[in-house]
């Protein structure tokens, strides 16, 4: 879908602005998803654009701080693929990635219902 917006010019040249326009709509989904109904889902999104209760000066300011750190981060960081080639995956990492993941997945103990049972 981007390849073909982009072919006719209809996205913006700057990956920091295509970045932002993807990272609007993955959490605007996350919220519709995620609220019972669509007033409130609706309410939310008034929220996160400060119409209603809460207002921009109302974010804690080390928690905006962290937010800003983080996206800092994703701006700077190698992508995965960037990550791999330079550091190199070897026998060893794969176990010790295989290690971890079963450990990982061994030590879960809560259950997690998909998102989708709620609808």
């Amino acid at each position: 879908m981007h390849a073909i917006a982009s072919e006719r010019g209809w996205t913006p040249r700057s990956a920091l602005v295509n970045r932002a326009v993807t990272l609007l709509i993955v959490v605007s989904a996350f919220v519709i998803f995620r609220a019972p109904d669509i007033e409130t889902a609706l309410d939310v999104l008034r929220a996160m654009v400060g119409i209603g209760a809460a207002g921009p000066f109302d974010v804690p300011w080390l928690f905006a701080a962290g937010v800003f750190a983080l996206v800092v981060f994703v701006q700077v960081a190698p992508t995965t693929w960037a990550f791999r080639e330079r550091v190199g995956v070897t026998r060893r990492s794969a176990i010790a990635l295989g290690i971890s993941l079963a450990v990982g997945i061994v030590c879960i103990r809560s259950d997690s219902p998909f998102l989708y049972f709620q609808f």
